[in-house]
């Protein structure tokens, strides 16, 4: 089993991690390489709001086929919460 253990240096703005050789990864990525952990991606609802909160507006109002939206988005949750 890998650990991580000691001071990690990370960027304070994107959040990417220096390596050893110098080279700045992202944090999904270097966590992955230097042990065991998977990631897998959702978004948290304080960055849906930020996000998509205009796109919640425009359907509210009708102003925005939504439905078809999310075909082509399926990331994209059914129902934005505001």
């Amino acid at each position: 089993m890998k650990a991580l253990s000691g001071l990690l240096p990370i960027c304070a703005s994107c959040k990417k991690i220096r390596d050893d050789k110098g080279y700045w990864k992202k944090i999904e990525e270097y966590i992955q390489n230097h042990s065991e952990a998977k990631f897998s991606h959702g978004i948290c609802p304080e960055c849906m709001n930020k996000l998509y909160s205009s796109l919640k507006i425009l359907e509210k109002n009708n102003l925005f086929p939504f439905d078809k939206y999310i075909l082509l988005y399926p990331h994209v949750p059914k129902k934005l919460v505001l």
